[in-house]
């Protein structure tokens, strides 16, 4: 909180009778690296957003990030071409967006700022995580200071930039706080964009690409390859959902069956119905990423989603 309150994400107010609030409350999590290993202790106040509503305390929401086609192509361009590719975090992401509209907060439970804490809630000044509209907040931010660096988003989805300078190229793939920068081992060009990027964003350099969204990338520079997997990914999922003594299969589907919509008598519970959809997510994003030989089944069964 009191990291917070130096950066100025919010200001303390006195509180008034009627005034629209949001809770927050801290979440703590463990960031673990490519092995398991942990690497971060993380705890973050956010916003307990689900209790917005629309039109009275935000009215848009759409956030672009980048799909695994600009991912993935990103990184057969770096293969190809032997380009370096370094991986960059931008620490507390969100703060940095300047809110849209007056919002109020509360402080989350437990923690006391002087005697007469409770008259008092938060007005923010910049985004929280959390808030419905903060990944769109962010995401405005960091278009516009790429833009004004001379940067050109390229493709539909507005989350790939490049920056071409003095017969140099820079490629740079956002997703979220994650940055993907691709260049040429012998420009300047790179440190010159993490010098900028660093006087108005605190950045963490997490060195050459080797672990982003659950991949794991080993590259091969002698063949120009770059070999992806989400083993330790799998490994997480199975023992998640206690399928840690199933037997491997050569195919991911039987082959010849035919499937059919489920009679009322055989359709899932609530519970059921919510942990087969959970559960085909999370195969469709293998699909996506590095196991393409699941799409076809994946597609198949998600024909069945609203009734299981």
């Amino acid at each position: 909180m009191e990291g917070l309150h130096k950066k100025g994400v919010f200001t303390k107010v006195q509180r008034v009778p009627g005034m629209r609030t949001i809770p927050t409350h801290f979440v703590f999590k463990i960031k673990t690296n490519q092995y398991g290993n942990v690497t971060k202790y993380k705890a973050r106040l956010v916003a307990k957003g689900f209790v917005q509503q629309k039109g009275t305390n935000f009215t848009e929401s759409y956030a672009p990030t980048s799909s695994a086609v600009a991912i993935l192509a990103a990184i057969a361009i770096t293969t190809a071409y032997d380009l370096e590719i370094e991986h960059l975090d931008v620490t507390q992401a969100f703060l940095n967006a300047e809110i849209d509209q007056l919002l109020h907060v509360e402080p989350p439970d437990g923690y006391e700022d002087g005697p007469s804490s409770k008259d008092f809630v938060y007005k923010l000044n910049y985004a929280l995580y959390s808030l419905i509209q903060a990944p769109m907040l962010w995401s405005k931010t960091l278009r516009e200071f790429l833009l004004n660096l001379g940067f050109r988003a390229v493709g539909y989805e507005g989350s790939t930039f490049t920056l071409q300078k003095d017969c140099m190229r820079l490629i740079l793939v956002t997703y979220v706080d994650d940055l993907q920068l691709i260049y040429d081992k012998k420009d300047w060009l790179s440190d010159w964009f993490k010098e900028e990027f660093g006087k108005l964003f605190k950045i963490t350099n997490e060195g050459y690409l080797s672990w982003h969204l659950c991949v794991h990338y080993v590259r091969d520079r002698a063949n120009k390859t770059m070999f992806c997997t989400q083993a330790r990914y799998m490994d997480t999922l199975l023992e998640k959902y206690c399928y840690t003594d199933l037997k491997p299969r050569d195919t991911p589907a039987v082959a010849g069956e035919q499937l059919t919509k489920a009679s009322p008598d055989e359709l899932l519970n609530d519970t059921e119905a919510k942990l087969f959809r959970e559960q085909l997510g999370v195969i469709m994003y293998l699909a996506t990423m590095t196991r393409p030989n699941l799409s076809f089944i994946t597609g198949t069964l998600t024909k069945y989603m609203q009734h299981p």
